[in-house]
């Protein structure tokens, strides 16, 4: 499996970090993660990934119990994610400054 990794800026001291599981020419998996430097770490705010199989969000100012929502039947899994990847990318560009202000707002 080959994978791709590299940074979009998004904003002053925000990027989302994304890695590319291509097999056969396909898009067999990714992650892409919105992370903010607030100057001492870097925090993960929103994180689409396929680690498990399947697409899935988390979102890091919900409590643990609701951080993770399913975007696809676990049973049902994509073969190739390209629209998903482009989905999840669009998302996390549109809306980033609404999620660090929600991660602000949580205290995290």
């Amino acid at each position: 499996m080959d994978v791709e990794r590299f940074l979009v800026p998004v904003g002053q001291d925000l990027v989302i970090r994304v890695e590319l599981r291509k097999k056969a020419g396909r898009l067999a998996g990714f992650v892409c993660q919105l992370e903010a430097d607030d100057g001492e770490d870097v925090v993960p705010v929103v994180r689409y990934d396929t680690s498990h199989g399947y697409l899935h969000v988390h979102k890091y100012w919900l409590s643990e119990e609701r951080e993770v929502k399913d975007m696809e039947d676990r049973n049902h899994p994509a073969t190739d994610y390209t629209t998903q990847l482009d989905e999840a990318l669009d998302n996390l560009v549109e809306h980033h400054v609404d999620y660090v202000a929600r991660m602000k707002r949580a205290g995290k």
